[in-house]
Parts: structure tokens; C-alpha cells; sequence
């Protein structure tokens, strides 16, 4: 069976971090997409994203998007149970996300 990518997460950053997605016990998670856009007119966001493995920091993304800017990366990031990612914007908050991958049964080794 052929395995679907889903959307796993979805809203808009605030100025703090906060956990957008967490994998679910029992599960193996890849994160394979993130897209952004910055509809805050006029203003240049800066976007922070954190991957969190029992609690430490092991990725980080930061990113400038201009108004009305749309970025999209492709990436693939494999989680297990517990981890999770976190985001937030620099100034203002306001940049609209959105995290897409898969979620397998089962732990990987």
C-alpha cells in the first residue's frame, strides 16, 4: 500500500515557540514539507522552527520572508514518539504554516 503524505499541522506563529506538532506514541513520524507565507503587509517576518528530541534542541530552521512572500521546503525529517517541532516569528508573529509528512506504524530502530 502506498504510504500518503498528510498535513500534520497547520496556523499561524505567534512571538513565542510553541509545539505546533508532537508524533504520537506507537508512531514514526517524517516531516517532508513546510510552507510559509508572510501575509502581515509591509513587514519583513523572521521565522524559527525547532525540532525537539527529549527535550534538547537538535534542528533549527530561521528564515526571512518579506511581505506577501511564500517559501517552501522540501525536507525530511524522521521523529519518534515524543519529539515534536516548535515555531515562532521573530516580530509580530503572524507567518501562516503549513507541515506536511507521514506518519508510520510502528517505532523505528
Amino acid at each position: 500500500m502506498a504510504v500518503r503524505t498528510k498535513l500534520l499541522c497547520h496556523g499561524t506563529t505567534t512571538t513565542s515557540f510553541v509545539t505546533v506538532y508532537t508524533v504520537p506514541s506507537g508512531k514514526t513520524a517524517i516531516v517532508k514539507s513546510i510552507i510559509l507565507s508572510n501575509p502581515v503587509g509591509g513587514a519583513t517576518q523572521t521565522f524559527y522552527c525547532r525540532q525537539m528530541i527529549s527535550g534538547v534542541e537538535h534542528g533549527f530552521l530561521r528564515i526571512a520572508l518579506a511581505a506577501a512572500d511564500v517559501f517552501s521546503l522540501g525536507y525530511e525529517a524522521p521523529m519518534q514518539p515524543g519529539e515534536s517541532l516548535s515555531l515562532k516569528s521573530l516580530t509580530g508573529g503572524g507567518v501562516t504554516f503549513l507541515i506536511g509528512g507521514v506518519e508510520l506504524d510502528g517505532v523505528a530502530p
